[in-house]
């Protein structure tokens, strides 16, 4: 047997196409800690939510009371007598 050699050609140098994507170090993910609240801080946040409506309806039932009383006694000349506008 004859061994033939075939003509070495080299191979053509490589082309880069696409520079490698650089490693992406991602930061750990810490965990959230939901705030727990106390019996006694629910019922601070709840009573100054209750003690906020109840001014606002006390102001808002003068409002209305004088708002009525005045259209009641501009329009109809007599004396306010009661919450019917």
């Amino acid at each position: 047997m004859t061994e033939e050699v075939l003509a070495e050609v080299p191979a053509p140098e490589q082309v880069e196409t696409a520079s490698p994507e650089p490693e992406v170090s991602t930061p750990e993910v810490t965990e959230t800690v939901s705030k727990t609240f106390t019996q006694e801080e629910l019922d601070a946040a709840i009573g100054k939510r209750l003690a906020r409506e109840q001014r606002f309806w006390y102001i808002w039932q003068l409002y209305a009371y004088t708002k009525c009383r005045f259209a009641y006694t501009t329009t109809s000349g007599r004396a306010y007598s009661g919450y019917n506008c």
